[in-house]
């Protein structure tokens, strides 16, 4: 994309029109200072325009301060903006997103596409187990949303290539959006980014690539004057020198930095203290910030305790995960008020919500080593509570449909109420924590390419006015390939970036969604094979393709 047509392709109405979307499709219904919905804001004259002329001349609406409960007890300031400045913020992220994921860290997990918690878990275990590093920086920035510099961002942008002037001058606005408190009182923030915001995110991420950066070129991705191939076969060179062997995991504004030896730790400790303090003016916390042995004590991130055990005869020392005490805390209270109020109201809404907070604890903390172990401390605070509130209006034993197909092989006591099951929380076992995919190429030159191809989608989304797709469906073709680590779906093999496509299991035309769930990556020539009226190829899996696509009657075939 040519950088100086970027503000030209953010005002697109195709994006705009991406923007709604998935605007609505966030689902969340909180409401600026003006209280107007996104349903209302479609529904007034011409929307689009509103927002060309908002941003013909951009001066922000009033931000909403609101507080969120935290896990400790404790409550996080968030931003609510009007629904005209959100969908103006999506719209630049639609476009700016793809133009920093080609230039962000792949060790930077936190709020980018594609990316979640389970991978930086996947990569500290990797670290631990393989690498054998059993020391560990965790460092936690002071107010990091709240602090950083509008100026040092600004240059930032430039650097990682927004360099329309007419963008920077708006993302300036945006940071400058006043905050309208509880209590009336209006704020103009001179630094910091309001949390809630749609662009904060990207913004933050940004800001710390920097960071990131100045990390793993420390040892991960230090350049010598020699080439390797593959690249692994540096480390042995460069461990000779005297640079600090380290690697990075980050999460938003939580990140670790995993050495070998306490030596390295300390000094690392020390110069990203200093480099938080003089390149980014960001300050460390005292009180969470540590240098930690995992051989002898547990380290928190991400809502996991860690530490290394000794695992067996030959003395090896592997990572074991736990959810932290103080998020057993925090799911134990969600789930006893829960119960509380299924006793009180007796509503099938509370029931479901019931069940949906004890699947979504499960699905989060499944990946934890020692998931049974933590799930069983909250089970058994939660089921005294259940048997003392509810043991009168339940029914004892009885297992719904739904319970029996998620459950099946567990064989706990439950309760039912008005035909519904309550899911059982202990009854999870622990998944291992896959990085992006389960299927990974075994040739390791290909692991290596697959970041490049992926950057090469990027840089080659068509956002001309006369492509026929639009871009979200452009990233969501990117998301999917990423998802399955540039695998073929029916031949398992690798196939590079300008060799694939991406087929709908229902297609659209009978009803088939855009989803992750509803696509699949195959090579080019097995894509046209499945739509052939007589096709050559065949094996079990390209059968059941091309029995959906038989099944849906679909008539356009080859």
């Amino acid at each position: 994309m040519n950088k100086k047509s970027i503000f030209s392709e953010i005002i697109k109405k195709e994006n705009f029109e991406v923007a709604i979307k998935n605007i609505k499709e966030n689902g969340k219904k909180a409401t600026g200072i003006d209280n107007i919905s996104i349903d209302e804001f479609i529904e007034t004259q011409n929307p689009y325009q509103t927002i060309l002329d908002r941003l013909e001349n951009f001066i922000p609406n009033g931000v909403r301060r609101v507080d969120i409960p935290k896990g400790d007890g404790k409550t996080r300031p968030l931003g609510i903006p009007t629904i005209e400045d959100k969908v103006i913020q999506m719209m630049f992220k639609n476009i700016l997103e793809p133009i920093c994921e080609e230039k962000f860290n792949q060790h930077s997990y936190g709020f980018r596409p594609n990316r979640r918690a389970e991978h930086a878990i996947a990569w500290n275990n990797i670290l631990i187990n393989v690498s054998k590093l059993h020391f560990c920086v965790d460092i936690d920035i002071k107010g990091f949303f709240d602090n950083i510099n509008h100026n040092k961002l600004i240059k930032q942008c430039i650097t990682i290539g927004i360099t329309d002037k007419k963008v920077l001058s708006i993302i300036k606005a945006m940071l400058k959006a006043p905050i309208h408190q509880k209590n009336g009182e209006v704020e103009i923030p001179n630094k910091g980014t309001p949390q809630g915001g749609i662009l904060s995110p990207l913004l933050s991420n940004i800001c710390l690539n920097e960071l990131d950066w100045w990390i793993s070129n420390q040892w991960q991705t230090f350049k010598t004057d020699h080439t390797y191939k593959p690249d692994s076969n540096k480390y042995p060179a460069i461990k000779k020198t005297n640079l600090t062997e380290v690697f990075l995991i980050r999460y938003a504004d939580d990140f670790k930095l995993m050495c070998r030896d306490r030596g390295s730790a300390e000094r690392m400790f020390r110069i990203t203290k200093l480099f938080l303090k003089n390149r980014l003016k960001l300050d460390i916390s005292k009180k969470k910030s540590k240098i930690v042995n995992l051989r002898k004590q547990k380290s928190e991130f991400l809502g996991f305790a860690i530490k290394t055990v000794l695992k067996g005869k030959n003395g090896k020392r592997v990572a074991q995960t736990w959810i932290k005490d103080s998020a057993i805390k925090s799911c134990t209270t969600k789930l006893k008020k829960t119960i509380k109020e299924i006793h009180k109201k007796q509503s099938i809404k509370y029931i479901l919500l019931y069940n949906s907070q004890v699947r979504g604890i499960q699905n989060y903390y499944q990946i934890a080593t020692n998931i049974t172990i933590s799930l069983s401390t909250i089970g058994y605070n939660t089921d005294k509570v259940i048997y003392n509130r509810l043991k009168d209006i339940a029914r004892r034993n009885y297992k719904d449909e739904r319970y029996r197909k998620r459950f099946r092989g567990y064989n706990y006591k439950t309760w039912s109420i008005k035909g519904i099951t309550l899911f059982t929380i202990q009854a999870r076992r622990c998944r291992n924590p896959m990085m992006f995919s389960k299927k990974t190429p075994k040739n390791p030159t290909i692991k290596q390419d697959k970041f490049n191809q992926i950057e090469k989608l990027y840089k080659n989304i068509p956002l001309g006015e006369n492509h026929a797709n639009d871009i979200e469906w452009q990233l969501q073709r990117i998301r999917a390939y990423q998802q399955v680590n540039c695998i073929c779906y029916v031949t398992g093999e690798y196939v590079k970036f300008n060799e694939f496509a991406v087929h709908h299991i229902i297609p659209r035309e009978y009803g088939g969604k855009d989803n992750l769930e509803n696509l699949v990556i195959l090579k080019k020539e097995i894509h046209i094979e499945l739509h052939k009226k007589n096709p050559s190829f065949s094996n079990p899996k390209f059968d059941n393709l091309r029995k959906e696509i038989l099944n849906c009657k679909q008539i356009k075939l080859i």
